[in-house]
């Protein structure tokens, strides 16, 4: 969500919604943010999604390309 449309209302109003479209449908819904994300962790958890165990994300930046078998 854009910050300009932040705190509106507006991204549990769109997951509140389609929480009731699904009902039935799913059995499971998954959703992901940053783990600093703290407005969303707590819009999620206010919904009833439950936190499990943590993704790691790894990046890389190399100031040159990687040489690889391939180049």
């Amino acid at each position: 969500m854009t910050k300009a449309y932040q705190g509106q209302g507006l991204g549990r109003l769109i997951l509140t919604e389609t929480l009731r479209r699904l009902a039935g449908r799913v059995i499971s819904l998954r959703v992901e943010t940053a783990s600093y994300n703290l407005p969303a962790l707590a819009l999620y958890q206010a919904l009833g999604f439950k936190p499990v165990a943590p993704l790691a994300t790894l990046h890389y930046r190399s100031s040159a390309p990687l040489k690889t078998d391939h180049n």
